[in-house]
């Protein structure tokens, strides 16, 4: 056989020239199917193929002019021609229709598109004034591209339709793990929360999106957004702890936060309001979402004929929330006076005991009077603060009756936070005189702990509701800056309040789109492997090995050069 001259005097051999433009093909691919952006690596790979393939024609012109010539390559080139020509087409099709925004939801329900229901529901919490910004966090990586492009056509119209009172935003869960696992999802997992007036995410309203599908987001949305009408009404009697006082044993900062963020209707009330006919406590039971009587402290019982106003109330399924306090001058406070005592004990099944809690081996500064209290009972309130190691800050706590044996008849007892087995109460202590150390030590005939300090009650028959609190100072100014430290006053007297108030199961009981995604219409679950795979066979390996093919089969049956 003979060679050419142009084969005789190749400086780079065909074959090597071929396996360089097709390493080159091979890097320029991967880059494009692994990297966000095509990067320099694959404008290189792009470079050494094309200057590999010229390289190759131009060292064999002859066997180049055989094969355009040829049978193979008139029928099977053809084919493969028009192969890639259709896929450039449809490539070129997709970005115009991404650019103009075009597109047709070809699911049975409409998963992807916004229908009019839902189009009114997002018009109206946009319209609403007392609706707050809501945002959408979706954590959508590399290996979520396809997704996130529907989801944007989704998201985009949710945004248009509530005038931009819902907004949205993407993370790359691989290059924000921290991020991810502040809000406890995984890659592909979408959140929807209110936004407080500062523009940050509230924690409170914070709902998971299982699928992108529009009517569990819009309901998600509906969920976040709506604070409801909730009243609270603080009892302001004599030595209670004081709504509007700034100082370090006033409440002010806690009020200000329910009203501010979560929207809350906080005021102040006294026994002569609540002896009116049309007080604003019984109005709020007819109009609103939730109602609340907190009695935050006093030093003095309530009169028997004043104490009805309160106890009517619970029998009528009220909701109370009380926080005991010591009366420094000696004698019973508010919380564990005898009337008070004696009714919540047969109706609820509590009571505040009126002695002082002592706990040397959790005190505070070496304070008698301040106990740090970290062991926590199972219930939704206080489930958090195990795994957290967080504790409440108790000045001069009292212990509470919890009868969880002997319940009255439908009613409910949950002990929320108890002090150490080495604690012990002393009874009989004034505690607004200066004693000797020694007055507070441990004596025969003291009671030992543990003790509870926080219990919940609930009549299963009306639903009414009874929270007590060992000490006042869960609503104190002063130990909200200790919060970053694990000193959970505020927020266990927060959460507490919402237990009874309703406002935690609140969110359950909104009207919600009805769900009518067919079976054909689910998204498909897996993890970010079976996805890669998923998207690689569908978009990658199917139309371009289907164009390899036709190549091979080209280059198989092309015609032979007669030599």
């Amino acid at each position: 056989m003979q060679t050419t001259p142009n084969q005789e005097n190749a400086i780079i051999p065909s074959s090597v020239l071929l396996g360089a433009a097709g390493i080159g093909a091979l890097v320029a691919l991967g880059v494009a199917l692994t990297q966000r952006q095509f990067s320099l690596l694959g404008f290189g790979g792009l470079g050494v193929m094309i200057v590999a393939l010229i390289a190759w024609f131009a060292q064999n012109p002859k066997q180049a002019r055989d094969m355009l010539r040829g049978r193979a390559f008139t029928y099977g080139g053809t084919a493969a021609l028009v192969t890639a020509v259709l896929l450039v087409a449809l490539v070129l099709l997709y970005i115009v229709v991404r650019q103009q925004g075009w597109r047709a939801d070809l699911t049975e329900s409409g998963t992807f598109s916004l229908p009019e229901q839902s189009r009114q529901v997002a018009a109206t919490l946009g319209a609403d004034p007392t609706t707050p910004p809501v945002r959408i966090t979706a954590f959508y990586g590399i290996n979520q591209a396809a997704l996130r492009d529907r989801a944007t056509l989704l998201f985009d119209s949710i945004v248009s339709a509530s005038g931009g009172k819902v907004s949205y935003q993407f993370i790359d869960p691989d290059q924000n793990p921290l991020i991810l696992e502040q809000y406890g999802g995984t890659p592909g997992s979408i959140f929807v929360e209110a936004l407080n007036e500062d523009g940050t995410p509230n924690e409170e309203t914070r709902q998971r999106v299982q699928f992108l599908e529009q009517s569990t987001l819009v309901n998600a949305l509906i969920t976040a957004s709506a604070g409801g009408d909730f009243r609270a009404f603080f009892l302001n009697t004599r030595g209670s702890v004081g709504i509007e006082d700034s100082g370090p044993f006033g409440a002010s900062v806690f009020v200000n936060n329910l009203r501010t963020r979560y929207k809350w209707t906080v005021e102040a009330i006294t026994l002569s309001e609540l002896a009116r006919e049309d007080n604003a406590l019984s109005r709020a039971k007819r109009e609103a979402d939730g109602h609340l009587l907190v009695i935050p402290g006093g030093s003095q019982p309530i009169p028997d004929d004043q104490l009805s106003l309160i106890t009517n109330y619970l029998d009528d399924g009220g909701r109370v929330v009380i926080f005991a306090s010591q009366n420094v001058e000696g004698g019973e406070s508010l919380a564990n006076a005898a009337n008070l005592s004696a009714y919540l004990e047969e109706r609820f099944g509590v009571r505040a005991n009126g002695d002082l809690v002592i706990d040397p081996s959790n005190s505070i500064q070496g304070s008698l009077f301040q106990v740090l209290v970290g062991s926590f009972g199972a219930h939704s309130t206080v489930s958090s603060y195990v795994a957290q190691q967080d504790a409440l800050w108790l000045s001069a706590p009292q212990s509470l009756l919890a009868n969880e044996t002997n319940p009255p008849r439908g009613v409910n007892i949950t002990p929320l936070a108890s002090t150490s087995a080495e604690s012990y109460a002393k009874r009989g202590l004034i505690l607004g005189r200066e004693q000797p150390r020694s007055a507070f030590a441990k004596a025969e005939g003291d009671a030992g702990g543990p003790f509870t300090v926080a219990v919940l009650a609930e009549r299963t028959l009306d639903n009414a509701r009874v929270a007590l609190f060992a000490s006042d100072s869960l609503l104190y100014n002063q130990y909200l800056q200790l919060e970053a430290l694990g000193v959970r006053n505020s927020d266990l007297a927060r959460r507490v309040m919402f237990w009874a108030s309703g406002y935690d199961q609140f969110s359950g009981s909104l009207a919600a789109l009805p769900a009518a995604a067919a079976e054909q219409d689910l998204p498909v679950i897996g993890d970010d492997l079976a996805l890669l795979n998923i998207r690689n066979i569908s978009v990658v390996f199917l139309p371009f090995g289907i164009l390899a093919l036709g190549v091979i089969v080209w280059w198989l049956r092309r015609e032979r050069a007669v030599t």
